[in-house]
């Protein structure tokens, strides 16, 4: 496949991580599930869908025509064919998805996710090598098409590394049963019993003996209260109460992501390294209460995993890079 057709493909790509990602709400995502009703999740579908292979469709002839002036690939019957395929394989493949999550539990959920996602490249990948393969000579002859290739690598590297890699990394946590899988944050006992001390001290501070008594009683009966509760997940706070600070450690993961992607593709491991043990440091030093052993394993769990999903991206992106002939400085 010439290396027009690979720009193309990336733009296409692109294109798919967009609509895929970043405009498919939450709201959206709900609605095309099964559980509120078949008719409803069908029409939600083919509409994403259609709006999915529109711009695929969109994007590819304005590369061709706009940026190349290839005129003589113009043809609305062409755009018609490529419309039909992209929507009719987006949404035969995303209907089978979400069919099948219905019917799968734990770990075979992120791996449907992954599935789905490997299938919607492959569908753009064969299409667009099967109807424009014999223009990638051609295509290359731009010179500046070099450039525009190694501009939507980095844009395709980054629009990954972003919203769809803490996807996936939650979506790993979530069906593997690490942490979980939680959507809630636990009130630890440590922290109750620092609540429970300070009450117990401004109560007892003008008491007697016998007052001291009745009130250590009363509130250990409560203290053991508390402690059943949040054994049976009674005491746990709702992740979407608290999303301000929810957000800020996912800013945190993407400003990571691509502080190691940039470091990468200029060849600075030991860069890495120590941005990966300025994170550990900073992290491991807010971890004081009783349940923080835990708490440290899913930490390092999420930044390993993280980890290898950037490392893989900034390879590919940087053999792409040397392939097609831009000098990358390596300050290893």
């Amino acid at each position: 496949m010439g290396h027009g057709v690979t720009v193309l493909f990336l733009l296409l790509l692109l294109v798919h991580i967009i609509f895929d990602f970043y405009l498919q709400t939450e709201e959206m995502v709900r609605e095309k599930a099964f559980d509120n009703g078949i008719g409803r999740a069908l029409k939600a579908h083919l509409f994403h869908a259609v709006m999915h292979g529109f711009f695929l469709c969109l994007s590819c002839f304005a590369f061709i025509y706009v940026l190349l002036g290839c005129t003589n690939l113009l043809n609305f019957m062409l755009f018609v064919l490529l419309f039909s395929l992209f929507t009719f394989f987006h949404f035969a493949i995303d209907v089978a998805k979400s069919i099948t999550s219905l019917k799968v539990k734990g770990f075979y959920c992120f791996a449907v996710f992954l599935f789905d996602q490997v299938l919607h490249i492959l569908t753009i990948f064969f299409v667009i090598y099967y109807f424009f393969c014999d223009y990638g000579v051609y295509i290359y002859d731009f010179n500046f098409i070099k450039y525009v290739g190694g501009v939507l690598i980095f844009a395709c590297s980054i629009a990954f590394l972003l919203k769809p890699s803490s996807i996936i990394v939650y979506l790993f946590f979530k069906s593997s049963g690490i942490g979980d899988g939680s959507e809630k944050v636990k009130i630890t006992k440590s922290k109750i019993a620092e609540l429970l001390y300070i009450v117990l001290n401004k109560e007892l501070g003008d008491s007697d003996v016998k007052d001291c008594k009745v009130a250590v009683n009363k509130y250990k009966k409560k203290a053991e209260e508390i402690v059943i509760g949040i054994s049976d997940g009674q005491a746990d706070i709702d992740i979407r109460t608290i999303s301000k600070v929810n957000n800020a450690g996912r800013f945190i993961g993407y400003l990571e992501r691509l502080i190691i992607f940039l470091f990468l593709i200029l060849g600075s491991v030991t860069a890495v390294v120590a941005v990966l043990a300025m994170k550990t440091a900073l992290r491991f030093s807010d971890l004081k209460d009783d349940n923080d052993s835990g708490k440290a394993e899913y930490i390092m769990i999420g930044t390993f995993f993280s980890l290898i999903v950037t490392v893989i991206i900034s390879v590919l992106a940087r053999m792409y890079l040397i392939e097609i002939g831009i000098k990358i400085n390596d300050f290893s």
